[in-house]
């Protein structure tokens, strides 16, 4: 069976993982540039939802599939403490991980979650994954500005990719979950001050789904602001983890 939790740089004497989960249509790849800015005592890890490294394998169609196939894998990471950090679709993704592990009684140092309304928030945006394929790349490059000129320009690359593309968006987009049962661990909200596809005060009601700590921190850049602003993201995770 193939890992879906992908360790860039193997450190056994790490204190502790900080675990990624990416957006959608990409992999645990979207983080290969992280582990050069972390200090040898933080492990980075991050997941490889399915259908995208593994060509054999299909993507998730819903929720708790791609749920019941990540939790597994990363219970063993737990064996150090743990923080998570997410963006757009991959926070909703982690957040169901969370309560998950939640329920066992084990809970990640800190959730980072980037870009996303949270779980009992709608989105409030057109319904896309169902689209023609021509159609489904306009509202997505509107939306999020989400898929590069390489894949674009490659009728094979993007054949490959769409599939994909559109099971997570199809996740993202009908997912809808109420809180019962607050979290109890602290939450850190990020986002680009450019990035158009949110609206920050829905983004703020992350701090109804937690009972710790909840703050916001802001950088610039759009929705793909973790890549143009990656050195001063990773810097305030470091600060915020206190390494």
């Amino acid at each position: 069976m193939p890992s879906h939790i992908n360790c860039f740089k193997k450190l056994p004497h790490a204190k502790m993982r900080l675990i990624c989960f990416p957006y959608a249509g990409a992999a645990a790849s979207a983080f290969r540039l992280w582990p050069k800015a972390l200090p040898e005592q933080i492990e980075l890890c991050a997941v490889d939802f399915p259908g995208r490294v593994h060509l054999k394998e299909s993507a998730a169609q819903d929720m708790q599939e791609l749920v019941d196939i990540i939790y597994p894998e990363i219970l063993p990471y737990f064996d150090k403490n743990c923080a998570f950090f997410t963006h757009s679709f991959g926070s909703i993704v982690a957040y169901e991980i969370v309560k998950r592990l939640a329920s066992e009684g084990i809970f990640p140092l800190h959730f980072f979650v980037s870009s996303r309304h949270p779980p009992h928030v709608p989105l409030g945006k057109p319904i896309t994954y169902n689209l023609s394929d021509n159609d489904f790349v306009k509202a997505t490059e509107k939306q999020y500005g989400a898929i590069s000129q390489v894949i674009l320009k490659n009728k094979d690359l993007l054949a490959l990719f769409l599939p994909v593309l559109k099971s997570d968006m199809k996740i993202n987009e009908t997912y809808s979950e109420s809180i019962q049962h607050p979290l109890q661990i602290p939450i850190t909200l990020y986002y680009g001050l450019e990035d158009h596809s949110n609206d920050l005060a829905n983004l703020e009601r992350w701090k109804e789904v937690t009972t710790g700590t909840f703050r916001v921190k802001s950088f610039q850049g759009g929705h793909f602001y973790i890549d143009t602003a990656r050195e001063a993201l990773i810097k305030d995770i470091l600060e915020t983890l206190k390494i």
